[in-house]
């Protein structure tokens, strides 16, 4: 997929606050990315079991964590109600103005795809759909994942290509 379009994007997750430049590419929903050239270029350490990211910028330590999927399903809840009050708003007449809020205490989250009830336990394991066959003797090219330019990947895939053959 090519990028042809970047954008200057200020965010904030809780306290942590940073404006950067990303890449735009076409997606079915909306959503910030912080892959790995922002966790190399910050000394990201990710906690597997937990899901957390920690890094420290300018002396402050920063600890990133994901929802919980109750804590989703109540942003969903108040983010459906703030979209029926602006409706309801926008029905009332024209000429009027006002400004919606959510109401104090509200989240915005997801009660759709989540039921009420979790289920206790993880999922059901599943077997492996892919593998990587290698060829005995041949090196793998030993390069940074996101710091090549487009010759260097087309040398690679070239180079790749080659050993199979």
């Amino acid at each position: 997929m090519k990028v042809l379009k970047q954008a200057s994007i200020l965010f904030s997750v809780g306290k942590y606050i940073e404006e950067l430049v990303c890449d735009v590419v076409p997606m079915l929903a909306c959503h910030l990315l912080l892959g790995r050239p922002w966790q190399f270029d910050r000394n990201v350490v990710h906690q597997g079991r937990s899901n957390k990211y920690t890094f420290v910028i300018e002396g402050k330590k920063y600890v990133l964590a994901s929802l919980t999927p109750y804590q989703v399903s109540e942003d969903y809840r108040a983010m459906k109600e703030l979209q029926e009050r602006i409706k309801d708003e926008a029905t009332k007449g024209e000429g009027e103005s006002s400004t919606i809020v959510p109401k104090e205490g509200s989240a915005l989250g997801y009660d759709e795809l989540f039921p009420d009830e979790i289920p206790a336990g993880l999922p059901p394991l599943r077997g492996i759909e892919h593998q990587i066959d290698f060829i005995s003797g041949s090196q793998i090219p030993n390069r940074p994942a996101y710091r090549s330019n487009p010759a260097e990947t087309k040398e690679l895939s070239r180079m790749a290509l080659a050993e199979c053959v």
